[in-house]
């Protein structure tokens, strides 16, 4: 990826060694492209989906990375970026150093300072039902800034652990979970209730098969589930 893109599929990590010395670590279901010149006139990448960055302290040439709802700017420090296409959730998490957050449709920057993280959640445009829009003005992104998440054993960040091929759900609600589960087991889920989607979990996965992870969430909450490897059906008890 020194020049050109770079895709991963399913649940493949890659680790690219940029042409300034910064490294970074591409999750799945992620592409990244390389800005031509890169290093030269310019540091920046353009990434949808996943990728954790190391990057390297240069004050002349600040490294961005543009995503669909904002861009990230940086001149060396450690970060994760999750901006997958079409999902409802982006976020920006700083380990250390500083980054500027520009999102795309304002004009004001974000900072975030070590161990805070961004989050914006995409607003929702309502149905172009005729002239239903009309005088109304289109719901606005909500933007927070959070802390970033430490894992119950106080030994990970649950925004990075998918670098060691983990996955850890910290007391998440399933539909908020869904999309994380989806990517990570290479499934579509569908939720037959709506009580379901309120049950709540906190659990750790490493390279274990989705049946497995499924057996251990059902000893915090009753539900019932039926897969055929591509869709998994989920209803309460």
């Amino acid at each position: 990826a020194a020049n050109g893109s770079l895709t991963t599929t399913g649940t493949e990590k890659r680790t690219v060694l940029l042409p300034d010395g910064s490294k970074l670590v591409l999750n799945g279901n992620s592409s990244l492209s390389v800005a031509a010149q890169f290093g030269v006139r310019n540091r920046t990448v353009h990434l949808s989906g996943e990728a954790f960055f190391e990057v390297e302290h240069n004050d002349q040439l600040p490294f961005l990375v543009e995503t669909d709802q904002f861009t990230v700017k940086v001149h060396g420090t450690s970060f994760n970026v999750r901006a997958y296409r079409g999902a409802p959730v982006t976020e920006t998490s700083l380990l250390r150093g500083s980054v500027e957050i520009l999102p795309a449709d304002s004009s004001s920057s974000i900072f975030l300072k070590p161990n805070q993280k961004l989050v914006y959640r995409r607003s929702i445009k309502p149905s172009l039902v005729a002239g239903s829009t009309v005088g109304k003005e289109l719901p606005k992104p909500e933007l927070a800034i959070l802390p970033i998440t430490i894992s119950r054993d106080g030994n990970a960040i649950i925004e990075t652990v998918w670098t060691r091929n983990a996955l850890e759900i910290n007391d998440e609600r399933f539909d908020e979970l869904k999309e994380k589960f989806e990517r990570w087991f290479r499934v579509s889920i569908v939720f037959e209730d709506e009580a379901i989607k309120r049950f709540r979990f906190t659990a750790s996965f490493e390279n274990i098969p989705l049946e497995q992870a499924l057996e251990a969430m059902q000893l915090s909450n009753a539900f019932y589930y039926e897969s055929d490897g591509q869709v998994l059906k989920i209803r309460s008890k």
